[in-house]
């Protein structure tokens, strides 16, 4: 018998054959990770057409990758915990501040305990924190158990300053879409990306209703086109770019345990390929990941969804596949019509990682 394979994890039948004491006598193990696949003889190519014969070029290949996790499985054959944290506490702090650009003590706006709409306007105190830059929102709702949030950054030179972040507990529909809509009128605002999962349709619908192409209503359970033209379930693209941008240090943010907490807590779990993955969060009193899936929908508008020109600033809602039913129907395309494709794709529930 000959298998082969990399690691998938640790709990499966080719993780116990490969390191239990009890397979020593049975099978005789090799491991070839990239650099000794490399040193005899395979011949790969970088993204230049290049051909990658020494440990440099293997470093090019583990840079382009941007996952850690999959460099350690696929080309080292590690085997680690097949369900791992998206952010570690190492990328967190990469992006945490304790002082703006302006080398002062970094402060942002938070939702006052006395907070009127009737008596204060939100986006005018935001001003206060901001530099003049592009800004760009994310806002995840919630009704009872869960967080509803506002998550403000401001763009400065491709990195993203946070300005704002509304937390917000068992508060009405009206509340809740008053503190939304004070942001959506600020005039720097380029793009808000707006929760359009189950409860998340009215405030979504009647967001792009007031503010039009401002607004980007973003139901978790579709796909979005980013701006390479590819199209991704909308949890893996949130994913992937919040994960790659605390990778390259571009988000900034105070230092607050909530936040770090927030983040940490959501996790990712191969799937039947490598380079698939499901994610989920802990849901309990504090919240279901409820911040970083604000933040998330802040990564995607400014960084993979502005660039498009049209009635939504950048989202194409991509057409779903002709198997995918719900009343025996072919659903229709709605790759064209943005406000069809929204009515759609509406859900049920409360939503998160």
């Amino acid at each position: 018998m000959l298998i082969t394979s990399t690691p998938r994890g640790v709990g499966n039948k080719f993780y116990e054959i490969m390191t239990s004491d009890d397979f020593e006598q049975i099978f005789y193990r090799i491991i070839v990770d990239i650099f000794a696949a490399v040193a005899q003889g395979l011949v790969l190519y970088d993204y230049e057409g290049n051909p990658i014969t020494d440990d440099a070029g293997v470093e090019r290949l583990r840079l382009a990758l941007k996952d850690p996790d999959a460099w350690e499985e696929e080309y080292l054959v590690t085997f680690i915990d097949d369900v791992l944290n998206l952010l570690t506490y190492e990328l967190i702090g990469r992006c945490e501040r304790l002082h703006d650009e302006d080398g002062k003590p970094y402060k942002i706006l938070e939702l006052p305990a006395d907070f009127s709409p009737d008596r204060a306007d939100l986006g005018r105190m935001a001003l206060g924190y901001c530099k003049g830059g592009d800004l760009y929102l994310g806002f995840d709702q919630a009704r009872t158990k869960n967080l509803s949030v506002v998550w403000l950054d401001e763009d400065l030179d491709g990195t993203l300053w946070q300005r704002a972040l509304i937390v917000m507990k068992a508060r009405d529909y009206e509340f809740q879409e008053a503190v939304l809509w004070q942001f959506m009128q600020m005039p720097k605002l380029r793009l808000a990306g707006i929760d359009a999962t189950g409860i998340g349709g009215r405030t979504a619908e009647r967001t792009v209703t007031r503010y039009g192409s401002k607004a980007l209503a973003i139901n978790f359970s579709s796909r979005l086109v980013d701006r390479r033209g590819e199209s991704h379930p909308v949890k893996s693209l949130l994913a992937r770019v919040i994960l790659e941008r605390h990778q390259d240090g571009l988000d900034h943010y105070p230092v607050q345990d909530r936040i770090r907490d927030d983040f940490h807590r959501v996790k990712r779990k191969r799937g039947g390929s490598p380079d698939t993955f499901t994610y989920f969060a802990d849901n309990d009193e504090t919240g279901h990941a409820d911040i970083f899936t604000a933040k998330a929908l802040s990564d995607v508008v400014a960084q993979e969804l502005r660039e498009y020109a049209g009635i939504t600033d950048g989202i194409r809602i991509a057409p779903p596949a002709e198997s995918d039913t719900r009343d025996g129907r072919l659903r229709p395309d709605h790759s064209g019509d943005v406000a069809a494709a929204r009515s759609e794709y509406a859900g049920i529930g409360e939503a998160g990682y």
